[in-house]
């Protein structure tokens, strides 16, 4: 059993680095549940992010309750919508405000999905806890996080069992629920199938309608990535991974990527990996209707910078 869903659920667990999500919001069980991660992980470094979304914790008389809360994490997030904030007719709310009401100056206040993801990508780090807190999904949509793999022959890697494809539809349908329909929707281009898990018929066909940003990020800043997130695993499961890509790798590709993992030389093995998924994702893309595809060229670019590029984007029409 490994435990009920949003109830420290936990998302991801590899060497260095764990990952929960929690449904707690009421600052009673904020505090709670802080606390007893802190308490269990206190060699590690806590990155603790919550998202305002319920009614009560947007209100400006509700604020203070949640005063020193977040005290037990290293560093502690907030996240709320201030489109949200408006649609339930409630005042705009100052980041200062929440931060006063936390009672921590160090507090960070983020409005926007797309900034969350690029600050907690730039802060995690080997020997660290990722907690992420919300009754809602933090204004999008992780189709991987709800499948519990990350798409590729790698994806059940640090993954807790993968649901039924009926209970994945339950999570996406629990996802969506909470979105504010009067905005966009981001999410992770994928294939039909996340790993044994299958995107419904409509979702998919929506997904290949929708517009594409492509970023393209060098082969190099990508392979010390993956060497960085997937180098922890044990060796055997890295090889069984590269197996099932062999008819795809050919069999002298594959070859030299065993060896190279037998050698210790992940890098080696990324990029002769990476070179597969690329073409994989060009040929993915080729089939999209060309106007609908937007190149991101992402060399040289801070995570931070790319948030902002991809901002500049949200012009694009859905149709």
């Amino acid at each position: 059993f490994t435990g009920a869903a949003k109830r420290l659920e936990k998302l991801a667990d590899v060497p260095g680095r764990t990952v929960f999500k929690d449904f707690a919001h009421s600052p009673s069980k904020l505090r709670a549940t802080v606390e007893a991660v802190k308490d269990q992980y206190p060699e590690r470094r806590l990155i603790a992010c919550m998202e305002l979304h319920t009614f009560s914790s947007l209100s400006e008389g509700f604020l203070d309750q949640y005063e020193h809360a977040m005290d037990h994490a290293d560093v502690a997030l907030v996240f709320y919508d201030p489109h949200a904030v408006s649609l339930k007719r409630l005042p705009p709310i100052p980041p200062e405000r929440i931060r006063k009401a936390f009672a921590r100056d160090d507090l960070q206040v983020i409005t926007d999905a797309l900034e969350l993801i690029g600050s907690v990508r730039a802060q995690a780090s080997d020997q660290c806890v990722l907690l992420m807190m919300s009754s809602g999904n933090f204004g999008g949509v992780d189709l991987e996080a709800l499948a519990s793999h990350k798409g590729s022959a790698f994806g059940a890697l640090g993954e807790a069992p993968q649901p039924t494809t009926e209970h994945f539809e339950n999570r996406l349908w629990a996802a969506f629920s909470t979105l504010d329909k009067t905005r966009e929707v981001w999410v992770e281009d994928e294939s039909r199938h996340i790993g044994r898990v299958a995107l419904p018929d409509a979702l998919f066909r929506q997904l290949r309608e929708a517009p594409l940003l492509f970023v393209d990020r060098p082969i190099d800043v990508r392979a010390d990535r993956l060497v960085k997130d997937y180098g922890t695993f044990d060796r055997k499961e890295l090889a069984a991974a590269v197996e099932r890509i062999r008819k795809r790798l050919g069999p002298q590709h594959c070859k030299n990527a065993l060896e190279a993992l037998e050698a210790g030389d992940l890098r080696a093995v990324a990029l002769i990996t990476l070179r597969y998924y690329d073409k994989s994702y060009a040929h993915g893309a080729a089939q999209r209707n060309a106007d609908r595809v937007f190149r991101i060229e992402a060399a040289g670019l801070t995570l931070e910078a790319l948030v902002d590029e991809l901002r500049s984007r949200r012009s694009i029409p859905s149709r």
